[in-house]
């Protein structure tokens, strides 16, 4: 019912700006097709839809497109977001969960440069992805979380953001240890860090983020780290602060 009413509507809809039908699963690729003409669109959550490679194609041709999500999109692989290269005017782009989404789709999007926020979160992405971040030079927020395999030696890519970046989401980053975070306290412009349930960070890897002045929320919860750890930072500039520190198989707050 939601495709045929889709079907229907979309085509008249020629003026639209911002078109959200996240978790509308029933939509098919005529759906995509006909959204791929409401060519003055800037704004597209098709979050946990199920597009794939080919709807990939109609999104394309949105030349005004500055925000899409495709959150939970699990069809969508290298070739879809090959796609989505001509796409120059995005500004937030999110395939967080797209476990097919790899450091080759990274490689076909490094022209997207006026991008601000990506969102990358859950998929399947390597140091080798990591090392072509810096293509994308307008970043100001970065997702990372739950990528379990990027490493410590990965990280170093992220310091030519070091006079940009605001926000790094690393939480659940199963290899993130004390080492890595020499590279991030060298963004000294970070004012949002999550390292949620980063379990090898330490109170020494915190003491390590003592040069990020700007840092303002800290999220350490489920790490190794604890109070100690946050006495080495700017208390001046730190508003909030989540920490659950795991210690010995037990947790203590």
């Amino acid at each position: 019912r939601i495709g045929t009413c889709a079907k229907n509507s979309f085509s008249e809809l020629t003026e639209l700006l911002y078109l959200d039908i996240g978790h509308c699963r029933r939509l098919g690729s005529l759906t995509f097709e006909q959204i791929g003409n409401i060519y003055k669109l800037q704004k597209l959550n098709i979050d946990h839809s199920r597009i794939d490679d080919n709807g990939c194609i109609f999104i394309s041709q949105l030349a005004a497109l500055t925000e899409l999500n495709m959150k939970g999109c699990t069809r969508i692989t290298s070739n879809g977001a090959a796609q989505l290269s001509s796409l120059t005017r995005m500004k937030y782009l999110s395939f967080e969960g797209c476990s097919n989404i790899n450091d080759e789709a990274l490689e076909k999007l490094v022209t997207l440069i006026e991008l601000k926020e990506l969102n990358l979160s859950g998929c399947n992405i390597t140091d080798n992805g990591l090392s072509l971040l810096p293509e994308f030079l307008s970043l100001l927020r970065l997702h990372l979380e739950a990528i379990r395999t990027i490493t410590d030696d990965g990280l170093k890519y992220l310091t030519i953001f070091n006079n940009s970046l605001l926000l790094l989401n690393l939480s659940h980053c199963k290899q993130i240890s004390d080492q890595g975070l020499e590279h991030i306290g060298k963004i000294v412009t970070l004012k949002f860090l999550d390292l949620g349930s980063c379990k090898l960070v330490t109170n020494e890897g915190v003491k390590k983020l003592r040069g990020l002045r700007f840092l303002r929320n800290l999220d350490i919860e489920g790490t190794m780290a604890d109070d100690l750890g946050l006495s080495y930072l700017n208390q001046d500039s730190l508003e909030e602060v989540s920490i659950t520190k795991i210690n010995s198989g037990s947790i203590s707050h």
